[in-house]
Order: C-alpha cells, then sequence, then structure tokens
C-alpha cells in the first residue's frame, strides 16, 4: 500500500510540474475532442500533452489499484470466496 501511495504522490508532483511549465492550464482544453483541443492548447506541444496523459494515465490506474488493495485487504468489501 506505501509503494502505491508513494508512486501516485510521485506522479502527481510530475502532473503539477508538467503544468508549472506552461502558461495555458491543461484543463481549458483536456477534455475536449482532438479537433478543438488545438486551439485551446496555447504553449502546450502535442508531445507535452501526450506525455501529460501518458502519466495522468498512470497515476489514474495507480489510484485504481490503491482502492481496490484498500477495499480487499482493509475494508472487506470485496468478500470473494472461491467455490
Amino acid at each position: 500500500m506505501e509503494e502505491l501511495k508513494k508512486c501516485y504522490e510521485k506522479l502527481q508532483a510530475i502532473l503539477k510540474e508538467m503544468e508549472s511549465k506552461h502558461e495555458t492550464p491543461v484543463d481549458d482544453f483536456i477534455n475536449l475532442d482532438e479537433d478543438c483541443q488545438k486551439d485551446f492548447m496555447g504553449d502546450w506541444t502535442e508531445e507535452d500533452l501526450k506525455q501529460y496523459e501518458y502519466v495522468l494515465k498512470r497515476a489514474s490506474t495507480i489510484y485504481k489499484a490503491f482502492n481496490i488493495m484498500r477495499e480487499e485487504l482493509h475494508l472487506g468489501e470485496m468478500n470473494l470466496t472461491l467455490n
């Protein structure tokens, strides 16, 4: 659990660092479809966005894994039995 938490925190720090390097907030365009994104990206390059989305996806996966472990090990919400 600790490793997942540390990894998630590290990935969040990387995302914040990436965001701080740009004047345009990523929230202004990240959820737009690809055709509209280019009009609102500001100083973000396509490569910058690709890297940001990769780290964001990894952070999301780590967050999901953390919650699964928390549920299974600590809350017992998903008590599965083998038949």
